[in-house]
């Protein structure tokens, strides 16, 4: 009797066996239908992989096995998961990586959000991990930023894009003494009276060019670790250019070098060639030291100064700290030699 027991038992344990080879060929069968990618990892390496991860992955599921989510990821990144695993497999919470790039090579960057939970697995420490294809997502949501933050004409960064970018680098305490240039079109109604406003519209774009390879060459050229030069359209003929990192000397060299790079090449339109020049006003200072309306309105004074003493010339922000308050004084510059720093 015994012996029957024994059977039936044996046979109950074998049929569960099946049951449950069964429903994990179910399951994985599930996961591969998947359109995320799917994986058990240990800290280790990878226990499973669903089709779509493998996909991801540019291997089979068998293939990546033992192989570590680690292998496929840049450093930065690999520090992002390291610390996504410390936190799954010491909590019982569900952790996030909002982005990660995964770099196959012959194949175009893809970006995905992981999401992990830590799962019981046969008694080993595991977690699963969710990948969510974000690319497109991520590069529509750059793009709409981009659209915000550029000029729609001119292709150059925006007043709001200008401001937040002086506001960001001046939060940074590394930058001593940082400048503005402002610089505007000298008779830029005449150009559009004359010549009609799509002619005044491929010259903002000419100047836009220029100035961004000049911006390009000065940045290389810099020894230091302070961040590019940004030009700006303010609005209309105005533009401005925040120096990160450079004093009034510095910035007024930059400007002279706009300035007479902007007079000595005439600009090709349809049936003529356009000879312009353009007005600078400097002004520089130290962080914390006043608003960024205050260095705008600065600028913008130096610029009215340049103007009024008969247009294409650069000349600087004088403030007056002793005696007569802080209103300031602008000190014409046209004839600009190098000062402490060089511009090459």
């Amino acid at each position: 009797m015994e012996f029957f027991e024994d059977l039936e038992g044996i046979a109950a344990a074998t049929q569960t066996q099946t049951a449950l080879v069964d429903t994990q060929e179910r399951i994985g069968m599930v996961l591969d239908l998947m359109p995320i990618g799917f994986l058990i990892h240990q800290r280790m390496g990878i226990l499973f992989a669903n089709q779509a991860s493998a996909d991801f992955l540019n291997d089979s599921q068998a293939a990546l096995v033992g192989k570590h989510l680690f292998d496929f990821l840049n450093d930065e990144d690999r520090l992002k998961v390291e610390e996504l695993f410390e936190k799954v497999f010491s909590t019982d919470v569900p952790h996030q990586v909002a982005s990660v790039r995964i770099e196959i090579p012959g194949r175009a960057t893809k970006i995905y959000r992981l999401t992990s939970a830590r799962l019981p697995w046969e008694g080993t420490p595991a977690c699963q991990i969710l990948m969510q294809d974000i690319t497109r997502e991520t590069r529509k949501a750059r793009q709409l930023e981009n659209l915000l933050a550029t000029d729609a004409l001119t292709g150059a960064q925006n007043r709001r894009s200008f401001i937040d970018y002086v506001a960001a680098i001046t939060q940074d305490e590394s930058p001593e003494q940082s400048a503005v240039i402002f610089m505007d079109l000298d008779h830029f109604k005449e150009i559009n009276d004359t010549h009609g406003h799509e002619a005044g519209d491929l010259v903002l774009k000419h100047l836009v060019v220029r100035c961004d390879h000049l911006l390009a060459r000065e940045t290389i050229n810099r020894t230091d670790d302070c961040p590019p030069s940004m030009l700006a359209r303010m609005g209309g003929e105005e533009f401005a250019i925040f120096v990160p990192c450079g004093d009034l000397d510095y910035a007024t060299v930059l400007a002279e070098r706009i300035r007479s790079e902007i007079q000595a090449n005439a600009i090709e339109l349809p049936g003529c060639a356009l000879n312009v020049t353009a007005s600078f006003g400097v002004t520089s200072f130290a962080l914390g030291e006043r608003s960024i309306d205050d260095v705008l309105a600065e600028a913008d004074q130096a610029l009215y100064d340049a103007k009024g003493q008969g247009r294409n010339r650069v000349a600087q922000y004088i403030p007056e700290t002793e005696g007569k308050g802080s209103r300031g004084i602008a000190r014409s510059a046209k004839r600009v030699h190098s000062g402490s720093q060089q511009i090459n």
